[in-house]
């Protein structure tokens, strides 16, 4: 839509993504406050957000090329394989692929996030693919409020640096 293509001038190429699953529940609204915290910190981070006309598969491509960090907001169900190619899955293959450095924020029970339910396909993928992303030596933020994630204002600084044209 319009309003999106007059704001995207302002997500320069290089960006850390905001990745989550959109369901409209709690988390997703947390997820997008944290966007909002993060923006107004000066991190150039991107978040898929489409309006009519859009489509989710453009804005998730868009993140995801020019991406060169990724923040990963680990629900229970974080990960899941879904039928949409423009997954939470597919956005984290994606960063494992392409050995891109990622930031865990714990919002499940469980770390590594393990789906509550099997993938779409009745398979295990999901929760395969968090046990190896999500290993046991990689710190996580807990995401309790808002000022969890601050805690993490200097490495956002620092990857924010890298990503300056």
């Amino acid at each position: 839509g319009i309003a999106s293509e007059l704001l995207k001038p302002l997500v320069r190429a290089s960006h850390v993504l905001m990745s989550a699953r959109f369901l409209g529940d709690t988390t997703e609204k947390r997820a997008r406050e944290i966007y909002s915290e993060l923006r107004a910190l000066g991190v150039n981070v991107f978040m898929v957000e489409v309006g009519p006309g859009e489509t989710f598969g453009d804005e998730t491509n868009f993140g995801l090329y020019y991406m060169v960090a990724m923040i990963a907001i680990c629900s229970d169900n974080y990960g899941q394989k879904t039928k949409s190619p423009y997954s939470s899955h597919a956005e984290l293959k994606y960063a494992i692929q392409n050995w891109i450095p990622f930031i865990p924020v714990k919002f499940g029970e469980k770390y590594p996030p393990e789906q509550p339910h099997s993938d779409f396909d009745g398979g295990n993928k999901g929760t395969e693919q968090n046990k190896l992303a999500f290993s046991n030596d990689l710190v996580y933020t807990i995401a309790i409020g808002l000022h969890a994630i601050r805690t993490q204002r200097s490495v956002l600084r620092k990857l924010n640096r890298h990503l300056k044209d």
